[in-house]
């Protein structure tokens, strides 16, 4: 008899096998629990993620980043610490002069487009929205020999209901970001101004 409270366990034995007797907690429905378990259901990630449940839970989200200055710390500090200042090109070319024109090069341009700037934005939008959105479009006007630039798509406009045929003949609600996108994000800039 040890002193310890599982060194009494009986092992029960049948046919030669360890018998265990087990189950899981979160599995028993009690009068305790009942009220907890209420709203659980058999619902996919998909299908609990429609449309409206997302833009229900995004409101809510910006409403409470925006008043709540602890949630907002925790984005910025999120953002600001996985971005940092932003990400750095390392080539292992054989020339290391090729490595270092092409990383400073690859510095300039994420300068001219703002790109850490940008990227700690869709990070912000990641945490509080859980949808961020970019377009690489060309960009005549940046002061960089690259024409291309990045530019943020807020999350509503990615969130237009459009029917498409899934995988297996199935189909499924998708924001209108595919090949209508640009078609989608001008119409927008029309309405709203670019507001």
């Amino acid at each position: 008899m040890g002193l310890w409270p599982w060194s009494k366990r009986k092992k029960v034995q049948a046919a030669g096998l360890l018998l265990v007797r087990a189950k899981f907690d979160a599995a028993q429905t009690t009068p305790d629990n009942r009220k907890h378990w209420a709203n659980a259901d058999y619902l996919s990630a998909d299908a609990a993620a429609a449309p409206d449940v997302r833009r229900t839970l995004r409101n809510r989200a910006r409403y409470e980043v925006a008043n709540n200055s602890y949630a907002r710390g925790i984005v910025l500090t999120l953002a600001n610490d996985v971005i940092g200042t932003g990400p750095r090109l390392q080539t292992l070319a054989d020339s290391a002069k090729a490595n270092r024109t092409i990383e400073a090069e690859f510095a300039r341009w994420a300068k001219a487009v703002g790109l850490p700037e940008k990227l700690r934005t869709m990070r912000q939008a990641c945490a509080q929205d859980g949808e961020p959105f970019a377009l690489l479009a060309n960009n005549d006007k940046l002061r960089s020999p690259v024409k291309l630039d990045v530019r943020l798509i807020e999350a509503l406009r990615g969130c237009q209901k459009k029917v498409a045929a899934g995988a297996g003949g199935r189909n499924r609600q998708i924001g209108e970001v595919c090949d209508s996108l640009t078609k989608t994000l001008a119409e927008w800039d029309k309405q709203y101004g670019g507001k």
